[in-house]
């Protein structure tokens, strides 16, 4: 469960973004995925980097979601594959559109609900 400065962050992270789809993108991304498969969330920010949540696994930085203006970009993050988390083929075959990254990651531009259910149904299936 999201403590109260995580919550605030994450409503001031999406109160700027005027796309209600990207909007609601992000948002499934930090329901569905803060606690299943022992994943926990943390809104963050970094560098210029404002509006992002990092999804962890222990210690383990596993996937993040990047709020854009028109699109969420998502990241597979190594660690998850490495670990075995995900499935590096089932990745890049699930998501033909996700590009790999010098990190070994993948990146993925989600615009709508329906996408970010579909990585999110994939993350939770993957087990």
């Amino acid at each position: 469960m999201l403590g109260d400065a995580a919550i605030k962050r994450l409503a001031r992270q999406v109160s700027e973004i005027e796309s209600d789809d990207v909007r609601q993108a992000y948002l499934r991304f930090a329901i569905s995925l803060n606690g299943p498969r022992g994943l926990v969330l943390q809104p963050d920010s970094h560098g210029f980097i404002e509006k992002e949540s990092r999804f962890y696994c222990g210690s383990e930085w596993y996937f993040s979601a990047v709020l854009n203006k028109s699109w969420v970009l998502f990241y597979f993050r190594n660690p998850a594959i490495r670990d075995g988390f995900v499935d590096h083929d089932a990745v890049s075959t699930v998501f033909s559109e996700a590009e790999p990254t010098k990190a070994r990651d993948y990146k993925l531009r989600v615009f709508d609900l329906a996408s970010a259910s579909k990585v999110c149904e994939f993350i939770l299936r993957a087990a």
